[in-house]
This record gives structure tokens, sequence and C-alpha cells, in this order.
């Protein structure tokens, strides 16, 4: 009976995670990641994200992460025994953002130019999907309101890569894709 109870200890313990606080084996090396002007709005531990999804020959995928809004980029940070980031992604490049948060798991799928990354949510998270796209989509308005607002017009986004490069140039930088005039 001793052993059967323990066991059962172990599980409940295991079904009790929290679901949307950072361990405290990562926070020190977030928070040292983040910029001046960035703050965290909300985190969630992701089953999966899947970096440039549709070219399965390139993905890169990462199980049991960690999703990090804040106010200027999504970060998913690799559930590790220190801060390791998997990826990043501005706010302001974002130009589509699906939900799919209807039956037992939730996913986004986030289009930026030239780039693809699909998170997808355990079951044990549906609690919280309604408070994650309220707070993306605040996120992502106050991001490009900020762009408008301060907007460089000496440069633009590689339609490619999503790169920011000199208006003036024919080639970018860091993927060599033509710049396409208007």
């Amino acid at each position: 009976m001793a052993i059967g109870s323990v066991l059962k200890t172990l599980i409940n313990n295991l079904v009790t995670n929290n679901y949307t606080e950072i361990p405290e084996k990562i926070q020190p090396g977030l928070v040292k990641y983040l910029n001046d002007n960035e703050e965290i709005l909300f985190t969630l531990l992701d089953y999966r994200a899947i970096y440039k999804a549709p070219k399965w020959v390139d993905s890169n995928t990462f199980f049991n992460s960690w999703f990090v809004l804040t106010n200027q980029r999504i970060i998913i940070v690799r559930n590790t025994s220190s801060f390791k980031r998997f990826r990043e992604i501005p706010l302001n490049d974002i130009t589509q953002i699906f939900y799919e948060f209807e039956g037992s798991e939730g996913k986004i799928s986030i289009t930026c130019p030239g780039k693809e990354d699909i998170i997808e949510f355990s079951k044990a998270t549906n609690p919280y999907y309604e408070s994650l796209e309220k707070e993306l989509k605040n996120a992502i308005e106050n991001a490009k309101e900020h762009k408008r607002v301060g907007l460089d017009t000496e440069s633009i986004l590689c339609a490619k890569c999503g790169s920011k490069i000199g208006s003036d140039s024919k080639y970018c930088p860091e993927c060599g894709a033509r710049v396409s005039s208007f």
C-alpha cells in the first residue's frame, strides 16, 4: 500500500505542473536576454514549436519549450537547465497569424516574410487559450503602432527573409534575394 500511495503522489505532482510560470532555472537568463524597454506579457508551456513548418526538409522542431510573449517579440525558450533560445519572432514582422483553439489541443500558425512557425499546445493548457489570444493580438497591434510612429524611411524589409535592408539596395545582404522595386 505504501508504494501505491507514493506512486499516486508522484503522478499527482507531475499532473499539477504550472503551465504559465517559467521555471526558476530559466528566469535569470531570460531576464538578461530582454532589451531595456522589453517586458514579459505572457508565458505558456508549449508542446511543440516548429520553425519553417511547410519545409519539412529544413524544418526545426523543439518539444516542451516555453512560449514567451513580450511587448516586442515572441521568444521560444528551450525547457532546459538554463536559458537557451530556440527561436524568436519580432511582432512587427508578423504578417499573418492563425489561432486553432478548438478541440483538445491548441495551435498558433505565425507567418513572417519567408518564414513560418507553428506552436502547438497540450490539452492541459486549454484554460489559458483565451488569455493567450487576447494578449498576443494586443501585443501585435501595439508593436505595429510603435513601428508606424517611428517608421524608418531609409530601410525596408526583405520579402524573403525579413531582414532590414537599405531602401536603395538591389539585393538582400542576408539571403541574396533580389529586392523588387515598386
